[in-house]
């Protein structure tokens, strides 16, 4: 009972922060060739989604892209193997408050700059993670359907076939095509 509670003012407090940081935002389309910075927001899952996700991360960088990485990991003990990776921050369950927003220096660091884009890697909609998809300021959004979607300013649905491979296949196809 007091947990769904919680959840329902942490939902609440974040969408009026959410609103207020809409208001000021001014969206551009954003492609590879043109982002200079890119913030990359997943969920920690299984190694193979980990690999897809450091495959796509070092296209982002071939690219001549700047890329942060913010991975959660719904656990509360982040595994030691992906502690000591170059170029990945992290956060968990540990780092959120009792209303299961983060608050964490990485997630901190990871909102600060304005980011020319932010790719939304998280299939599931999480407050966790729709905290960092609605607050960062990011100028062009993308994500999966039913996950954040409101915070994306082009989303994709994936439901045939709901993986992180699938997503990421269709923001490289659409958002280099822009």
């Amino acid at each position: 009972m007091f947990t769904s509670l919680r959840k329902k003012i942490g939902s609440s407090l974040l969408e009026m922060h959410a609103k207020n940081l809409e208001k000021k935002r001014t969206p551009k389309v954003t492609n590879f060739s043109n982002a200079k910075t890119a913030g990359v927001l997943f969920t920690l899952g299984t190694d193979e989604e980990f690999k897809t996700i450091k495959t796509f991360l070092n296209y982002l960088i071939e690219q001549d892209i700047n890329v942060v990485a913010l991975g959660y990991y719904p656990g509360k003990v982040i595994p030691e193997a992906y502690l000591l990776r170059k170029g990945f921050n992290f956060y968990s369950q540990q780092d959120l408050n009792w209303l299961y927003l983060p608050k964490n220096s990485n997630v901190e660091k990871f909102l600060e700059p304005k980011l020319d884009l932010f790719i939304d890697l998280t299939l599931e909609k999480q407050l966790a993670t729709s905290y960092v998809a609605h607050l960062n300021k990011s100028t062009f959004k993308v994500g999966a359907k039913n996950a954040n979607e409101r915070a994306y300013d082009l989303f994709f649905d994936i439901q045939k076939d709901r993986s992180i491979k699938n997503l990421i296949e269709q923001i490289t196809h659409y958002v280099a095509s822009f």
